[in-house]
């Protein structure tokens, strides 16, 4: 499979979040940006403006947990009027939602992915260390209702099991909805967190109990249709089965670096050039990113430092 073109830019506008999932960054060790070190919200507004003039057409909003960031719906309101991006999706782990749906419908956002690993409620508080599963759900069946396009995100650690991700996949059918299974990342200080073998594991079950059909590739996701239903079951497996071909992605941290990879070790400050008005040097930037992303045929490291200020 060619490499698709390079158009598609994930901002992730916080380190912050809500819920303390080991996967994502080790709660112990986390070290917050000041606010001085963190794009505001109008700098990240300059930078997808500065993309949109270089062919970026897809832009995905994230964190740690974007609609945890004040003024979020303001940016949403930004981003949603710069021309040339035709697609504009947020990311986040669904506890706010709800509160945050009229930012997200006053906007031109009607894509929404909600990260979401387990239905049972006290392995939710385990895994994420705060009882939200209820929240989470009321959001995205009022996202639904809504008229959103959602999708699921389930991260396949050493604690998901056939049954959990059946329960998982039976709820996105029941919403037609998609869900995707992602294999777990090895984040730096977070102990051993790669399980290959239970994503393919839950591959193999879902393959077998719900007769799926191969769908082709979704970006960096196996697809897969599920007969008679209008939901997708997707698996994503950055280690084992690593998907850097079908990647089109570019990255902004909340901190300001441009990375044209998840795993990459480091990227470019964007943060001096934006405080000083160097505009002519974030584009020059953004081109040599697109450039080398292009030219690229494999990930640019082997292991993630924090996932929540680069935004998974």
């Amino acid at each position: 499979m060619d490499r698709p073109g390079i158009n598609y830019l994930r901002m992730s506008i916080t380190d912050r979040c809500n819920l303390r999932c080991a996967y994502c960054s080790p709660w112990q060790d986390r070290v917050r940006a000041g606010r001085d070190d963190l794009l505001t919200l109008e700098e990240f507004g300059t930078v997808a403006r500065e993309a949109a003039h270089l062919g970026i057409t897809k832009l995905r909003v994230t964190g740690g947990e974007p609609l945890a960031r004040p003024g979020v719906g303001r940016l949403l309101s930004d981003l949603s009027d710069i021309g040339g991006i035709a697609d504009l999706a947020l990311t986040t782990n669904g506890t706010l939602l709800l509160a945050r749906l009229p930012d997200l419908i006053a906007s031109r956002f009607r894509r929404v992915n909600v990260h979401l690993d387990t239905l049972d409620e006290a392995r939710y508080a385990e895994v994420c260390g705060a009882a939200e599963l209820p929240a989470v759900i009321a959001g995205i069946d009022a996202a639904i209702s809504a008229g959103m396009r959602m999708k699921l995100n389930a991260v396949c650690d050493a604690g998901m099991t056939v049954d959990g991700a059946s329960s998982l996949a039976r709820f996105g059918m029941q919403r037609g909805i998609d869900v995707r299974f992602i294999e777990a990342m090895p984040v730096a200080g977070a102990g051993d967190v790669c399980h290959p073998d239970v994503v393919g594991g839950v591959e193999e079950f879902l393959r077998d109990a719900l007769g799926l059909v191969p769908d082709g590739q979704d970006g960096v996701a196996r697809q897969y249709q599920v007969p008679g239903q209008a939901s997708r079951i997707g698996f994503i497996t950055p280690s084992h089965k690593q998907f850097c071909v079908g990647c089109g992605k570019l990255r902004v941290s909340s901190r300001g670096v441009l990375r044209t990879c998840l795993f990459a070790g480091s990227g470019t400050d964007l943060l001096p050039m934006l405080r000083s008005g160097d505009l002519v040097g974030v584009r020059e930037a953004l081109v040599g990113a697109i450039e080398r992303k292009t030219s690229c045929n494999g990930r640019e490291g082997c292991e993630i430092s924090t996932m929540v200020g680069i935004g998974g």
